[in-house]
C-alpha cells in the first residue's frame, strides 16, 4: 500500500512538474526570462544587432527586420542586471494596426483588462526610472494589457502614430530584483 501511496504522489508531482513546465513564458526560438544576452542571441542564430543602455543596470539588444504573423519588426530584448525581463516587437504603424493586433492577441490570450495599467505602470518604472509611465498615458494611448498565467504582462501601445509596440515583460522578475539589497559601498578611510 505504501508502495501504491508513494507511486501516486511521485506521478502527481510529475504532473505539476509538467504543467508548470507547460505554463513558464516562452518567447520566440525557445528564448525564456532570465537568459543572458548571449544566450538570447543563440537562441535568435547570432543575428545582426544594435546594443543599448537604457539606464543603469538596464541594456539592450535590437535586432532589425524579424517578421512575426507575416508583418516586419524590430525584435527589442531588454536585460536587468545581464537577465532578459522583457522583449517584444516594435511595428510600423503603416504595416499593422493597433485594433488589428489587439485582435488577434485577444484571441490568444482571452480579454484584457485595464486594471493591468497599474501592473504595467508599476514594473515599467522600476526598470526605467519612476515617473518614465502613468497610468493616464496608458489610457491617452488606449494601450491594451493582458497579464498571462505565468505572470506575464503584455502591452500593446502606440507611442507615437509611427510605431507600435508589443512588449512582453517578466513582472516577477523585475519585482524581484528590486527587493535585492545592494551591497553597502565600501567605505574609504580617506572619507572618515
Amino acid at each position: 500500500m505504501k508502495k501504491l501511496i508513494a507511486l501516486v504522489l511521485v506521478m502527481t508531482l510529475m504532473g505539476c512538474a509538467a504543467l508548470a513546465e507547460a505554463q513558464a513564458f516562452s518567447f520566440r526560438d525557445g528564448v525564456a526570462w532570465g537568459m543572458t544576452q548571449d544566450e538570447v542571441l543563440a537562441a535568435e542564430g547570432n543575428p545582426e544587432y544594435k546594443s543599448f543602455n537604457a539606464n543603469d543596470g538596464m541594456t539592450g539588444i535590437e535586432i532589425d527586420d524579424a517578421a512575426i504573423a507575416g508583418v516586419e519588426a524590430d525584435l527589442m530584448y531588454n536585460f536587468m542586471n545581464g537577465s532578459l525581463v522583457m522583449c517584444g516587437y516594435e511595428f510600423d504603424a503603416e504595416d499593422i494596426t493597433v485594433d488589428a493586433l489587439a485582435e488577434q492577441l485577444a484571441s490568444e490570450y482571452g480579454p484584457e483588462s485595464e486594471a493591468d495599467y497599474a501592473a504595467v505602470v508599476e514594473v515599467y518604472n522600476i526598470m526605467f526610472g519612476a515617473g518614465g509611465m502613468t497610468e493616464e498615458f496608458l489610457t491617452e494611448r488606449e494601450a491594451h494589457c493582458w497579464t498571462l498565467e505565468d505572470g506575464t504582462i503584455l502591452l500593446l501601445v502606440a507611442y507615437s502614430d509611427d510605431d507600435l509596440d508589443l512588449a512582453y515583460m517578466d513582472a516577477a522578475g523585475i519585482r524581484a530584483s528590486q527587493s535585492v539589497d545592494e551591497p553597502a559601498p565600501a567605505l574609504n578611510p580617506d572619507d572618515l
